[in-house]
């Protein structure tokens, strides 16, 4: 039986997903939240997890600072301050917004 778990997928850009778990498009900066299967790889499909459907062990706000972290790092001066506000206004207005139309599959034709 293959166990499926989650965990932080760090790529350094951004990138519009859909969440595997409600559909929702959501644009990852630098981080994102992904499906793991038992062997530590990603699993097939829709494996990403946009801010509404983290789970335990990881919470939301581990992600922002985690995103802010990587902000920081890849900037070219940013002033720290405001990069996290905008990060964590970015995250406030998406959790507060209703569930965005799912992306449309690669596939569906």
């Amino acid at each position: 039986m293959q166990r499926f778990g989650i965990g932080v997928v760090y790529h350094q850009n951004q990138r519009t997903v859909a969440c595997g778990q409600c559909g929702a498009a959501w644009q990852e900066r630098f981080i994102g939240v992904s499906y793991f299967n038992s062997d530590g790889r990603k699993s097939d499909g829709e494996s990403h997890l946009c801010p509404r459907c983290i789970m335990a062990p990881l919470t939301v706000d581990f992600v922002i600072e985690q995103e802010i972290a990587l902000a920081l790092t890849c900037s070219d001066g940013r002033d720290a301050a405001q990069v996290r506000k905008d990060t964590i206004a970015r995250y406030e207005e998406f959790l507060a917004s209703p569930i965005s139309p799912p992306i449309p599959s690669r596939n569906a034709g």
